[in-house]
């Protein structure tokens, strides 16, 4: 009950300070209890929560502040430093969640819940905006997509069926916090009154020590991070005993690192979902029974699962024709769960939010049983020679090489085919490899024109943003900073 006390005191202290119904209040900071204190509050209070991204730069948080007009901003000890220039937003109060003392012209978090009585919920509910969640930002603005509170609710009790959560599980949250995936948890936790830790950030060595110290049931990944893991040092001496379920998502995960986990940490179910944070943010699930190595469908491996009981989804071609099944092309889904809209984009709202249905920009197919394997990107995929190619495609069959540690694949402009495919490379450590090998090893499992043409290798790992997936904006940018076209 003192998280309950707590909140219901905050929401009372934003009341005071002028808070109505409908307006906004930012965070800025990395996991902690704070910020789901934060969340809380800011739906009992009637607010609208804004988390912000602390991996972007200060100018990328200002657009979003200037863009969602919060009301008030809390910061924790890290981001101190940028509260004179996130002011220059329409922010009135900046709220101090760290542990020092309060600095000058803030006010103590602390010191606004001792001081206010709890006030009753607010209790917002159905298409009532809970959260503006921002995402992109790195090909042009930064959007604000709405989440109304009936749709974190449909995917909070979705991922409690899916995740097997209950009263006795103890969750770790060492993804960022701000992002949909782990607030989901945050919330269908909650539900069942489990036990959450979280993590500053994510640091292999803290996960390791954190499972070992507090016997964690259930966690979730990016594929990044889950590498990082098995690599330490740690990870032999630390008893993984007790993970029940391990989910695994955001980004696309190869088959060799998928059949490591699996080995390496019998006891952990696995799932895995696809989404975003227009979808709030789940779309299909991998089930823990469809994570079996000799399996009698081994190739469920590759895919993304089935549709999740609250939405509905569909590949369809450019005129939105659905799709045989095996035919590649753009997921839309629709259901309770999805997006409301982007903040104040009104005409990007209606060119992805049409008739219901979320056009993700993913591109994928169904299998004669449902299942949904995705492809890539629609930006991500490469014409060359007048032929489609999905870089996806390509970065499996590098992967599949036993000295590729990681690799992306990209588009480069190319006179002659208007784009050719490259491939950046990341060779494991004392191991070497060389340009004609890869390719040839590529041309056993896939085409010759979908091979790379030429290979880029990088001693350090592949740029990542913010949720750790592979930023390719980063990697095209030398080549095609002179070029008039851009498929950024």
């Amino acid at each position: 009950m003192e998280l309950v006390d707590r909140v219901a005191r905050m929401a009372a202290a934003l009341k005071s300070l002028g808070l109505n119904a409908d307006d906004r209040v930012a965070y800025l900071g990395q996991n902690s209890d704070r910020i789901v204190e934060f969340y809380f509050s800011a739906f009992w209070s009637g607010g609208v929560a804004v988390p912000l991204n602390y991996r972007w730069s200060v100018q990328e948080n200002l657009y979003a502040l200037n863009d969602s007009s919060p009301r008030f901003l809390f910061v924790d000890d890290g981001y101190i430093d940028q509260a004179d220039t996130l002011t220059k937003s329409p922010i009135e109060k900046v709220i101090y969640v760290g542990d020092g003392d309060c600095p000058a012209g803030m006010i103590s978090s602390e010191q606004l819940i001792s001081s206010h009585e709890p006030i009753v919920d607010a209790r917002r509910s159905g298409g009532d905006i809970a959260g503006i969640f921002y995402t992109g930002g790195t090909t042009g603005f930064p959007k604000g997509v709405m989440i109304s509170h009936e749709a974190i609710w449909i995917n909070a009790i979705s991922n409690l069926s899916e995740k097997r959560t209950h009263r006795e599980s103890v969750i770790l949250h060492s993804a960022p916090m701000f992002h949909m995936a782990a607030f989901t948890s945050l919330i269908s936790g909650t539900l069942v009154a489990a036990t959450h830790i979280a993590l500053k950030n994510f640091s292999a060595g803290d996960v390791l020590h954190t499972i070992g110290r507090y016997r964690v049931t259930q966690m979730f990944f990016v594929p990044t991070m889950l590498q990082s893991i098995l690599e330490h040092p740690e990870f032999d001496r630390t008893d993984t005993s007790c993970i029940q379920m391990l989910s695994y998502g955001a980004a696309a995960i190869s088959e060799k690192l998928l059949r490591s986990v699996i080995e390496r940490i019998p006891t952990a179910n696995l799932s895995q979902s696809y989404g975003q944070t227009e979808l709030g943010p789940f779309a299909t699930t991998l089930s823990p029974q469809d994570h079996l190595l000799d399996g009698r469908h081994p190739e469920r491996l590759r895919s993304a699962g089935q549709t999740v009981a609250h939405a509905e989804v569909r590949v369809v071609d450019a005129s939105r024709i659905e799709r045989p099944v095996g035919e590649v092309g753009e997921i839309m889904v629709r259901g309770p769960g999805v997006m409301t809209g982007y903040w104040k984009l009104p005409e990007v709202t209606e060119k992805t939010l049409i008739d219901g249905w979320v056009m993700t920009g993913d591109a994928g197919y169904f299998d004669q049983f449902g299942y949904l394997y995705i492809v890539d990107r629609v930006k991500d995929m490469i014409v060359s020679g007048g032929e489609n190619i999905y870089s996806a495609e390509v970065e499996k069959a590098l992967n599949k090489h036993p000295n590729v540690k990681e690799a992306a694949v990209i588009g480069i402009p190319d006179d002659k085919w208007g784009e050719a495919v490259h491939a950046i490379v990341v060779v494991k450590d004392g191991e070497a490899v060389s340009k004609d090998d890869l390719i040839k090893h590529c041309r056993e499992w896939i085409a010759d024109y979908k091979c790379p043409k030429d290979i880029s290798f990088r001693e350090e790992n592949l740029p990542l943003t913010s949720i750790g997936k592979v930023s390719k904006v980063e990697l095209r940018e030398p080549f095609w900073r002179d070029v008039d076209r851009s498929v950024n």
